[in-house]
Order: structure tokens, then sequence, then C-alpha cells
């Protein structure tokens, strides 16, 4: 079906049905209904994003992938959200925000079936790459829809009622996830958002204004074709292609074959730099970088990369650190994850209420909430192994606050200084780095994760002999209480081997876990130092 078909369509049932409800809705509070709609637009990719991190182990073992190849499926993500994000201006510009935003779910949908209906790896990186072209623009096109549809009087309330639902909804992902993973499988880590992403969908054709953000005529003339785009961006998929290649074989062809791994990071940064180099001088660019010179903009979009690369690991390495390291069940991680969550709700709230006029100047607060990031790093790098649930919350709520205290604030003065005018393509931008930060991060936790338990299995294999006192006595043991469960001498020998196995990998993974923390709270210090030392966000 052609797009002339699809348009008519769609003006059909503008027409139809749907007219009897939008005047219906316009009786019904339609600007609050709005408000609402906007935060679950970009709260559904929050919650599909962070279930995807939460189950990322289980859908790694439905699809047969290490995670090195895992990479590729976080990667393909990323690269779709950032072509769907470089042709979310023109698109809106011949549609308008209603029928792109529509589009796009309808496009996500298509993602997420697709990706509960992989079988490798290869057919995961594929979904993947059309989910983010549909979703990876929920969160940007949601923020930028709330100046372009509330006056300047309704927009603090509009940007607070956002704030609410996507911090609302992304505490309830992990305890969702896993409460769906146990029941009934990995793949519903997407079905189960199907629903609702639907029901966004029909609220998008409801509550949206028809024309808001489309141009006509003389307005398209300096844009080009949508054809004509093609070209550039092939040319930026190639230079994010060959530098995921260079990243995700740094481990091993870093001795084995350095000049192929050289090849691939030369040819992927020059191509990237090609790509800049093109939108910088081109009339109508696809990236607008000219506008963006502001130092505030830029200095803001370094913290917000080093926010987001903080989030992304954390996400990545807390479930398996409680559930492999710690030995608690699926459910009890899904629910201690969504605790950090609801945490930072908390906290949301306490920081929009009360913190934000009490604190003219924003650097002490960012500085605290480095602090606090780094404090929850290490409190995990120290913890006992045969602690309980109770004992990490102190952690768990320490690093809550800190999420809040960092996204607000670096947020509020990233685009203090662009107005009306950038803000569109300000947040463009920041979308894009959003998508690289957190891809960076869950794929460099992801492999070193990999890599640390690897070798300290190794070790600590290496270290156990049957002859030292408590190992003798523990396989003495535990070989007694399975011959006295009546299983048969062969079968207690290998069920024993079994559990000291097991008891290894967990030691292993733990003791790995821990590791990453502390690079973790290396980083939080080094963002601590970064804005405590610099003059231009204050």
């Amino acid at each position: 079906m052609n797009a002339g078909a699809v348009g008519a369509l769609h003006d059909a049932w503008v027409r139809g049905p749907l007219l009897y409800w939008r005047r219906r809705l316009r009786h019904a509070g339609r600007k609050k209904l709005l408000m609402y709609l906007l935060g679950l637009v970009a709260g559904v990719e929050f919650f599909e994003a962070a279930m995807f991190v939460f189950g990322a182990t289980y859908i790694m073992g439905g699809v047969d992938a290490e995670p090195q190849e895992f990479v590729h499926a976080q990667a393909t993500y990323a690269v779709g959200a950032m072509i769907g994000l470089l042709l979310q201006q023109r698109l809106v510009h011949r549609f308008g925000f209603r029928r792109y935003l529509f589009g796009s779910i309808l496009v996500f949908l298509a993602g997420m079936f697709g990706c509960a209906n992989s079988a490798s790896i290869a057919q995961m990186s594929a979904a993947r790459l059309v989910l983010g072209l549909g979703g990876g623009v929920f969160f940007a096109t949601g923020r930028i829809l709330i100046p372009a549809l509330f006056a300047p009087a309704e927009r603090g309330l509009a940007i607070k009622r956002f704030l609410y639902v996507v911090f609302g909804t992304s505490a309830l992902a992990p305890a969702y996830a896993a409460y769906v993973i146990e029941r009934w499988g990995w793949e519903w880590t997407f079905y189960g958002a199907l629903p609702g992403s639907f029901l966004i969908g029909l609220g998008v054709l409801l509550l949206l204004p028809d024309n808001v953000g489309k141009k006509r005529g003389a307005k398209l003339a300096g844009e080009e074709p949508l054809a004509h785009l093609v070209l550039p961006l092939v040319w930026f998929v190639l230079a994010v292609a060959f530098l995921e290649i260079a990243f995700s074989q740094a481990r091993l062809d870093m001795l084995a074959h350095p000049l192929r791994l050289a090849l691939f990071a030369a040819a992927g940064l020059a191509l990237l730099a090609g790509f800049l180099y093109r939108q910088w001088r081109h009339p109508s660019p696809l990236l607008e970088l000219r506008l963006l010179h502001d130092p505030v903009f830029i200095v803001g979009l370094g913290f917000y990369f080093l926010y987001y690369f903080i989030k992304g690991y954390f996400s990545y390495v807390f479930p398996i650190f409680a559930e492999r390291g710690l030995g608690f069940p699926l459910v009890a991680t899904g629910w201690l994850n969504s605790l950090i969550s609801f945490t930072t709700f908390v906290a949301v709230l306490i920081y929009l209420h009360f913190l934000a006029k009490r604190t003219p100047q924003k650097r002490p607060v960012i500085v605290c909430a480095f602090a606090l990031s780094l404090a929850s790093a290490a409190m995990f790098a120290f913890l006992s192994p045969e602690v309980g649930i109770v004992a990490l919350l102190p952690a768990l709520f320490v690093k809550g606050a800190s999420t809040a205290l960092l996204a607000l604030p670096i947020g509020g003065l990233t685009f203090s200084k662009l107005g009306d005018a950038r803000f569109a393509q300000g947040y463009q931008s920041k979308s894009i780095m959003r998508q690289v930060a957190l891809t960076f991060a869950s794929a460099l936790a992801a492999m070193l994760l990999h890599n640390r338990h690897l070798a300290l299995d190794q070790t600590i294999s290496a270290q156990l002999q049957p002859g030292q006192p408590g190992i003798a006595q523990w396989l003495h043991d535990t070989a007694a209480m399975l011959a006295a469960q009546g299983f048969s001498a062969e079968r207690v020998h290998a069920g024993t081997l079994e559990l000291l196995a097991a008891l290894v990998d967990k030691q292993a993974m733990f003791i790995a876990c821990q590791n990453l923390y502390l690079l973790l709270a290396l980083v939080a210090g080094v963002g601590m130092l970064a804005m405590l030392f610099q003059r231009t966000l204050k």
C-alpha cells in the first residue's frame, strides 16, 4: 500500500468516528489529557528499554548469543533510533506530528513483535533496528511537543506532568519484566508492552491536533526530497557500523589482529567526520550543528553523557549482581530494581516542588548527585556476599535519589540558552547523544562483566584443590547429603561437582560485579570533579 493510500485511510478515519470522539474530548480537559499523553509516549520508550536491559541475560539465552554478540542487538537499536531522529524534522514537516508519531508507533509495534519472535542474534538485531526506528524518537518527540502545544504559562505544569508519567512508568518496568519472564518467558519483555503501546497510538490519533509541525508549499521548498537523504543516511550508518565492529572486536583483535582493528576504527571515524562536516556545510542539514555551538549547551551535553552512561551501566549490572551474584530470586530482583526507580520518582517530586526554587545555583546540587552516585557504587562494591535484601536498601535509596538530582538540574541548565527557536534542534542532538551513551554503557558493561567473570572463574577453580581441608569437608558433606536423598554413587559424584561449579560461578560473578562497581564509582568521581571545577554550568 503506497503513502497516498495510507493518507487517504487516515483522513477517512479522521473525518469519521475519530472526529466524534475528538469533539467529545475537547470538552473533557483535552489539554490536561495531552500533558499525560506526551508523558506516556516518552514513557513507553523508557518502559521497553528498562525491560530489555533487565531481561538481557534471559534474552541472550533465548537467542543463543554471547555478550560480545549481544552488543550488536544493542547497537542496532541505537542506529535505528539515530536514523529516526535524523529524519524526524523532515518527516514532521511533511506529515505533521500526529501522522508522524502514529506511524512511529506502528513501526515500534512491528519491531517489538519481531523481537519477541527472534530465534537468533541476527534476527534480534534486525528487529531491534526496526524497534529503534519507531521507538527511539518517542522521548524526543514528546518533549519537543510541549513548547509546540502549550503556551509559556502552561509549560511548567506540562513538563511536571510529563516527568511524573515518564519516571512513574519507568519504575514499574523491572518488576513487570521479572513477573512476565518468570511466568511466560523472555519473549514477554516485548509482548508485554504491546497493548499499552497500541492504546497510546489511539490516544495520539484522538488528542493531537491535525497539523502541528506540518509545513506546506514554499516552507518546504528549501528541504531536499526524502529520496535525496538516502546517501547521507547510508554514510552515517556505515560510520556507526565500522565503529561498532571495532568496539565489539577490540577484546579479540587488540593483540591478534591490531591492524584490522585500527582500519575499522579509522574508517568509522573518517566516515563520521565526513558526515558531520557535510551537515555543518549543508544549507538544510539533517543534524543542525551550526545553531548549537552555545558553550552552555555543549558542556551540558557532556554531563548528560556521563549521566546516561552511569544510568545504562548500572541498569545492566545490578540485575545480574542481585540474581547471579547474591542469589536473589528473579521477582525479588525485579522489585529491588523498581525500588530504585520509585525512589527516583519520589526524588523528582521533591526536587520539582521544593528544591528547584530554593536552589538557584544548580552546580552544588549536581556535585552532590555525582557524590551520591559514587557512594552508592562504593556501597555495592564492598558488600558481603552473604547479605540479605535489607542490606541493599541504603545503597538502592542513594542510587535512586542521585538519578533525579542529576537528570533534572542538568536538563534545565543544558537548554536554558537555546530558546524556543532552537529547542527542537537541541533536543534532537541530545537524544542522539543519549542513544550513544546508553548503548556504549550497556555494551561496555556486558563485555567487561563477561571477561572479568571468565577470568575469575578460572582463577577460583584453579585454587580449589580437593585436598584442602575446607574443600574436602564440603565435598564430603555434600556427597553425604545427596546420597541420603537416594541418588546413585555416580549421580552423587556428578551432582557434587555441579554444585561446586555453581558456587564457583556465583562467587566469580559476585566479585566481577563488584569490580565493575568500582569502575562506576571512578566515573562518578570524575563527573563530580568535572562539575566542581567547571564554570560554564551554574
